[in-house]
């Protein structure tokens, strides 16, 4: 699971940095998160958004069984440095399951 979270730490990040590189991750999210090794999500639909009301780590799933959608926000870039807690819960807290709770904002929806 640390593994997981680290992956997703490493996805946003670079999405605050690399602006084409968050541009694919938004269109077409899976490739780039199986090159992560991010790849407990093949059964959901993935669509990851930009929020600006977004706080690090969240994300909800949106429907049940294969028509799903696992959807992550990326939220605004924070000004500094990330603490390492913050650097957590930008993987939702170090949780990858369907059983935990993010919270992604209404607007991305």
């Amino acid at each position: 699971m640390q593994d997981v979270s680290q992956a997703w730490s490493k996805v946003i990040a670079r999405s605050w940095s690399d602006e084409s590189f968050k541009n694919e991750l938004m269109s077409d999210p899976k490739p780039l998160l199986g090159q992560y090794g991010i790849h407990d999500l093949d059964a959901y639909h993935v669509k990851v958004v930009e929020d600006p009301n977004a706080r690090v780590g969240d994300w909800h799933i949106q429907g049940r069984g294969p028509s799903a959608t696992y959807i992550v926000a990326i939220p605004p870039k924070p000004n500094g440095e990330l603490s390492d807690s913050e650097l957590e819960g930008v993987a939702g807290a170090g949780c990858s399951c369907c059983c935990c709770t993010g919270a992604a904002s209404d607007e991305i929806l």
